[in-house]
């Protein structure tokens, strides 16, 4: 039969301002991992020393809702299947070998897409929704996320649903770049004026 999809999931920002919203966020990126067995790209200090064997403990913004129960789940998840990159480029490589990346990272939405893999961020604050709107990345918010409407297919969608927004955006602010560096004297690469120039075609 078709296989599965290869779903990562960057790992999730905790909401420093809001206990309720970072269970019920934490709840929801757990539940989303077990239900498409996808992998947990680390991106911050909320996990590592834990992942790094330094020690059983986790940073503070997780361990004050950490229960027995999601503890044990978000351990497993650490021990089978989250992974962490200390160089770019192995990063986007494996990024390209997987068919949708979500997530409250930015960064890790941005590297996603450089390697050509769909991705949707998943928006906890403010900045990063900002971000999102600003580089025409699909996004859904937390709380969207967390009511579980959004599996794999409804992901895929938004998209389908964005992509011709995104490249028309991605076109414009390469285009305004362009402009930037050739009146700072600085030498364009190719691949920037391509980008630039999707939008004239």
């Amino acid at each position: 039969g078709k296989s599965s999809p290869r779903i990562t999931v960057n790992e999730y920002t905790p909401n420093p301002y809001s206990k309720s919203d970072r269970r019920r966020d934490l709840q929801a990126t757990l539940a989303f991992l077990d239900a498409t067995n996808a992998h947990y790209v680390l991106q911050g200090r909320h996990c590592l020393p834990y992942y790094f064997g330094e020690g059983g403990q986790f940073h503070a913004l997780l361990s004050d809702v950490l229960d027995e129960h999601l503890a044990n789940k978000l351990k497993t998840v650490l021990s089978d299947r989250s992974l962490i990159f200390s160089r770019i480029e192995d990063w986007i490589s494996y990024y390209r070998t997987r068919d949708l990346v979500i997530g409250t990272r930015i960064h890790g939405a941005v590297l996603a897409i450089q390697a050509g893999t769909p991705s949707v961020v998943i928006t906890h604050d403010s900045r990063t929704e900002g971000l999102a709107i600003s580089l025409g990345i699909p996004f859904i918010r937390a709380a969207e996320f967390a009511d579980g409407t959004y599996g794999v297919k409804e992901f895929l969608l938004k998209v389908k649903e964005n992509i011709a927004g995104f490249n028309r955006n991605r076109s414009y602010l390469a285009s305004r770049w362009e402009v930037f560096l050739k009146d700072s004297g600085i030498e364009l690469t190719d691949y920037l004026r391509r980008i630039g120039s999707i939008g004239d075609a």
